[in-house]
């Protein structure tokens, strides 16, 4: 009889063990889901194969940085209607990490600019397939992949500038079309700057404000110590780092 409990014992303890760990397989199997679903990502020739859908957006980062504009025109383009299709670098795939309609997009990577050069070809017949391609960041040491891509003969091309003085002396057919975007308010330009991150909870101010700064060589800081000088001069506690 005592060895007839004992095993009883055995038995039910082992399907409480069973059922915790299964139950916390289906959890982890549940997060993985979602985060495999979240981070699904693509090589960018899936492109090649893939359908494009209607009323898309194809979204170009060509460089490794200014991935800190993708969630922003990624969220306008959603909240107008649009599907989104992103061709960045590796290195920018974490900037979404806080993009709540992660449906609405289809991530495309390539981890060196050298692999859009050798299949330029297969991209520029993809590209006009979609209702706009915007090129997140138009710079000249670029012009090389914008002209192997023809996305300067495209009519559904849309060019983004950081810095509008190469814009004025190459680009000059393209205002009149409201096909140059800007970051800031230029006398030229349709001002579209990308001011959405996810969804962050913000919380409370501090006392003391202070403002982090990421910079890069021969920067014009005349605007930032105006501004600073003006805080200043209405007693408002800061510091910049």
């Amino acid at each position: 009889m005592k060895c007839k409990r004992n095993r009883k014992i055995i038995i039910f303890l082992s399907l409480i063990l069973f059922f915790i760990n299964n139950k916390d397989n289906s959890s982890e199997n549940n997060n993985s889901e979602k985060k495999a679903k979240f981070l699904k990502i693509n090589p960018f020739y899936d492109l090649f194969n893939s359908t494009i859908r209607q009323n898309t957006i194809l979204v170009f980062e060509p460089n490794y940085y200014h991935y800190e504009c993708t969630p922003g025109y990624s969220k306008y383009l959603v909240d107008l209607g649009y599907n989104v299709d992103l061709l960045i670098n590796y290195s920018g795939i974490d900037s979404l990490c806080l993009f709540e309609e992660i449906q609405k997009l289809r991530i495309f990577f390539f981890n060196d600019l050298n692999q859009i050069k050798n299949y330029s070809k297969n991209l520029t017949f993809i590209m006009k397939k979609y209702d706009f391609i915007i090129v997140q960041t138009t710079d000249e040491k670029n012009k090389d992949i914008y002209s192997q891509l023809q996305l300067l003969r495209m009519n559904n091309s849309i060019f983004v500038f950081h810095y509008i003085n190469y814009a004025k002396d190459n680009y000059s057919n393209f205002f009149g079309e409201n096909r140059i975007w800007t970051l800031g308010n230029i006398y030229k330009g349709l001002q579209v700057n990308p001011h959405y991150f996810g969804n962050i909870k913000i919380k409370e101010r501090n006392d003391k404000i202070r403002f982090f700064l990421t910079s890069t060589k021969k920067r014009n800081y005349k605007p930032l110590i105006e501004s600073a000088l003006k805080l200043k001069n209405e007693n408002i506690s800061f510091e910049i780092q």
